[in-house]
């Protein structure tokens, strides 16, 4: 469903023309003017090295079709590129979500007690006197 709407939307960026003659066509419909507001446009001194890259667009149509359509457009597939990589990449630990809590906590606590059994017979072994790690193992009981 995101990959067709990722294609379209990547169609709709292309044809503008045929959109702004629906835009148009609803406009005369519901009686607006469909005109971009014509404003006096500000000359900024050029100096002989300047490049024209600078320059904003006169056109008030493109320019709405360039800083609004396409920037709000771009932005629309981008988030849609990046919902579509995040629901398509797989889980990290799939086996996680399978276990509850209690579940991991009871296993946690069956190794701890595995490992102060452990420390307790090294112990005993080493020293043949048992450790502080019998406190230890009546807690967790």
């Amino acid at each position: 469903m995101l990959n067709s709407s990722l294609t379209s939307i990547e169609n709709h960026r292309n044809n503008f023309a045929n959109i702004k003659e629906e835009a148009i066509g609803l406009a005369k419909k519901w009686g607006i003017t469909p005109e971009f507001e014509k404003k006096r446009h500000r000359k900024v001194r050029q100096f002989f090295d300047d490049f024209n890259a600078d320059e904003k667009l006169q056109d008030r149509e493109r320019l709405f079709e360039v800083d609004v359509f396409k920037a709000n457009v771009d932005v629309l597939t981008t988030q849609l590129k990046n919902r579509l990589e995040i629901t398509m990449r797989p889980k990290k630990h799939p086996y996680r979500n399978s276990r509850s809590k209690s579940q991991r906590l009871r296993k946690a606590k069956e190794i701890i007690k595995d490992l102060l059994s452990k420390t307790q017979n090294a112990e005993t072994q080493l020293l043949g006197v048992p450790g502080s790690s019998s406190r230890e193992m009546k807690l967790l009981k």
